[in-house]
């Protein structure tokens, strides 16, 4: 038996009457080009978007996620850089069993969903949700990545010379490797390049560049 048709799906949901699919259908025939029947439907006022979404979700076998009521975990939002989240118009939502959900504009872009499966060192459970709220998810959750100037600017302040202090540790006395890497790890210079490369990391960065300036 051949799966249901997007026409068939929101019929059988209610979303439209079979007269309405049938006059869209009509309508779609005489389009000098090739428009998609949900794009129709909406355009006629038959449905909105969102219904047309969901009925597509069911069609395409994935879960329709509607990013203002889902609850999102900000950190693993921002798991992917954001170029690379606008560019496949992708978010990821949370964390499950080892895989992670992905709100998509097209969750059957097997391409994407391979890439991002690189990237997020994990499997991939594509859903679909509306363009427009998941371009606004991405600003909102990576809207704070300015703060990131602000604690490498904080590192950059404790290393002024008025900071430093000398160790009080003898010279005879023995240093632990664990002394010395927690020591290395309170260092502001350390904490800064920890920072940068995590955020090249996040951002899928191939190269991090680092350009000396007066200031």
């Amino acid at each position: 038996m051949p799966p249901p048709t997007l026409g068939q799906i929101l019929v059988n949901k209610g979303y439209i009457t079979d007269e309405q699919l049938n006059a869209a259908l009509q309508a779609q025939g005489g389009l000098p080009t090739s428009q998609g029947l949900g794009d129709l439907l909406v355009n006629m006022g038959y449905v909105s978007e969102r219904d047309k979404l969901v009925c597509l979700a069911d069609q395409w076998g994935v879960p329709f996620i509607d990013l203002g009521e889902e609850s999102v975990d900000p950190e693993v939002a921002i798991s992917i850089g954001q170029e690379i989240a606008r560019r496949y118009k992708a978010l990821p939502v949370r964390r499950l069993d080892g895989r992670v959900l992905v709100a998509m504009k097209e969750p059957n872009d097997i391409y994407a969903i391979d890439a991002l499966r690189l990237i997020l060192g994990t499997d991939v459970d594509p859903g679909l949700a509306e363009e427009e709220s998941i371009l606004e998810a991405i600003s909102h959750y990576h809207s704070n990545e300015s703060a990131l100037a602000d604690v490498v600017q904080r590192a950059l302040d404790d290393l002024s010379l008025d900071n430093v202090q000398m160790a009080e540790t003898p010279l005879d006395e023995d240093v632990s490797v664990d002394q010395m890497r927690e020591l290395a790890d309170e260092a502001p210079v350390v904490r800064m390049t920890n920072l940068i490369i995590a955020g090249g990391v996040r951002d899928g960065a191939s190269d991090i560049h680092v350009e000396p300036g007066r200031n």
